[in-house]
């Protein structure tokens, strides 16, 4: 007997519409197909004609074969149901929606030798007359000498997340992004504003369609780094100039993250 395969049976066929997108069912009949027990339930998802994994709905061509599910329904017949959605799996919940977008900004601690107007933190002290000198203490007798130093803050930080889906595994991308800040205007902020904290990838169909997380971080005081000059005290000198006791140094790559997401 010819294998004959009825795709599109009405009783079956279906869709549902979720914040995510659509999933959709498609539903064959295959007769005459060859084999015994599940060797024939396997056939019959395989048989030439049948639409592949990764292939697109012919109506919502937004949604991807990602499933093929097989039952017996006569000793000849067997029902195969084709499973559409534009995610690589509904039952996942621990992966993101592509093409989602989270923002928001927090703080962490740090430390700094300038108050909110970009001062020096000073403190002030004046010596008794008759107070001991020592290597670190001499000629301030009766003398009033200032003294810069460290606080410890909680500063802000913004984060930038977006998830989308890509046809291409973002292994290589990852590498020439993470750990770069931005050398071009980015979301409207200067250069050196931003760092690329992350870049990852899942794919739930053996790399046919991943869903890409990228996430960045943004200071507005740049990802410079600063090298502040220190006393023998360990603490640093009151009168501390910019550029000559307090040097900003480029100590990450940069890249354009204009052209990461295409």
């Amino acid at each position: 007997m010819a294998v004959v395969v009825k795709l599109d049976i009405l009783n079956g066929n279906g869709g549902i519409l979720t914040p995510s997108g659509y999933t959709m069912t498609r539903t064959a009949i295959v007769s005459g197909v060859g084999g015994v027990g599940y060797d024939r339930i396997k056939n019959a998802i395989e048989v030439f004609g049948m639409p592949l994994i990764g292939d697109a709905h012919p109506d919502v061509p937004a949604c991807l074969l990602r499933k093929k599910t097989g039952e017996s329904i006569s000793a000849d017949a067997v029902k195969v149901t084709l499973h559409y959605s534009v995610k690589a799996s509904d039952d996942d919940e621990g992966q993101p929606d592509f093409d989602t977008i989270q923002t928001g900004s927090s703080v962490i601690s740090t430390q700094t030798n300038k108050d909110f107007a970009g001062n020096n933190i000073t403190v002030e002290y004046k010596s008794p007359a008759d107070a001991e000198e020592n290597q670190f203490w001499t000629g301030f007798k009766g003398k009033t000498h200032e003294q810069g130093g460290f606080l410890t803050i909680l500063k802000p930080q913004t984060t930038l997340i977006r998830n989308q889906k890509e046809a291409v595994d973002p292994l290589n991308k990852s590498r020439t992004y993470v750990g770069k800040m931005n050398d071009a205007t980015f979301q409207g902020d200067a250069i050196g504003t931003w760092l690329c904290t992350r870049l990852n990838g899942v794919s739930n169909d053996g790399g046919a369609n991943w869903t890409v997380t990228y996430e960045f971080q943004w200071r507005v005081e740049t990802w410079k780094g600063v090298l502040v000059y220190i006393l023998p005290t360990g603490k640093p000198p009151s009168d501390l100039i910019n550029n000559v006791g307090v040097q900003s140094f480029i100590i990450y790559d940069d890249a354009n993250f204009n052209l990461v997401f295409s």
